[in-house]
């Protein structure tokens, strides 16, 4: 969580960054390990804004709700199960949205990948990285419309068919398609290829190019609209956040606030921060949760937890 410590007023950026990681480190504090149930409908789908998740929902309570991006969660851990943890290699960042349903030009993905990876704050970028920067980069390529649709794709090929005849030559097709080779895969092409060629080497060329360009994915509007929500809810720093320890975080505070108040004594709070060794001060506490107390200097904790996420 060290985007909350760049909020620290008078504080410099070196003595904000270390304490702001122990907001959401594994902590050894038997007492705040506890784990309670949710209570009360305050923590699902707002009644007044059925477009937003609460962000106080630990990632698999969001999921709860979220059947689609439950689904794309599947997809990545069956790449994440190979290495044994909850993170991919980026250089299988391609493949695992391909087996989401995408299909998208190879550039313009690692370019969002790459932006993605310049953000974290090591100064060499990770080597692996979580299903939350994975599928923000899933939601911003399937808002675009680079890859031509189908019907598209027919009518330029039928330039070529000036007999009508709806077939092509094998080595024409190949060549034209071999020019798009960044919005497909060279192997997908050349397997559908040779399995439509036929004995005089033609291919119906509208039949495959309704099966290379036509949707992935029925659900692909579906899914783009709850990952968007799931990552709404996380805030825009969790791509470069370790998810678990932010639920780790909340459950603590769940369990400080066993009357459901949503404020915790600053005390408390500065005990959980500091529950790893950390050393994060009074003043420095004090800074970055000015605004979000009540009468009883108590402090916001929701707002906390979202100053961290997005800020």
């Amino acid at each position: 969580m060290s985007c909350a410590v760049s909020q620290k007023q008078n504080v410099t950026q070196k003595e904000t960054a270390k304490p702001a990681q122990s907001q959401i480190h594994n902590h050894n504090d038997k007492e705040l390990q506890i784990q309670i149930q949710m209570e009360g409908p305050h923590d699902q789908i707002e009644d007044e804004d059925k477009d937003k998740l609460s962000s106080f929902l630990t990632c698999e309570e969001l999921l709860l709700d979220l059947s689609q991006v439950l689904k794309l969660r599947e997809i990545f851990n069956m790449f994440a199960r190979f290495s044994g943890c909850n993170t991919i290699n980026v250089l299988k960042v391609p493949e695992c949205l391909h087996a989401m349903g995408l299909r998208f030009v190879e550039s313009t993905m690692k370019s969002f990948l790459t932006e993605r990876l310049l953000k974290f704050p090591q100064s060499k970028p990770p080597s692996r990285v979580s299903f939350e920067l994975v599928l923000s980069i899933y939601c911003d390529l399937a808002s675009l419309e680079e890859v031509p649709t189908a019907a598209v794709m027919i009518n330029g090929f039928r330039c070529c068919d000036t007999k009508n005849t709806g077939l092509l030559p094998y080595n024409m097709l190949r060549r034209m398609l071999h020019s798009l080779s960044e919005r497909l895969r060279d192997a997908e092409v050349a397997e559908l290829l040779d399995s439509m060629k036929d004995n005089k080497g033609n291919v119906k060329y509208v039949t495959l190019l309704e099966t290379l360009f036509s949707p992935l994915d029925v659900d692909a509007t579906e899914k783009l609209s709850q990952a968007r929500l799931y990552l709404n809810a996380l805030g825009k720093n969790a791509s470069h956040m370790d998810m678990q320890k932010r639920d780790e975080f909340i459950r603590a505070l769940r369990n400080l606030d066993r009357c459901r108040t949503g404020f915790v004594d600053p005390d408390q709070l500065l005990h959980l921060l500091n529950a790893n060794g950390d050393r994060f001060t009074v003043n420095e506490l004090s800074s970055l949760t000015r605004g979000m107390t009540n009468g009883k200097k108590e402090i916001d904790y929701r707002m906390f937890l979202g100053l961290i996420m997005n800020d």
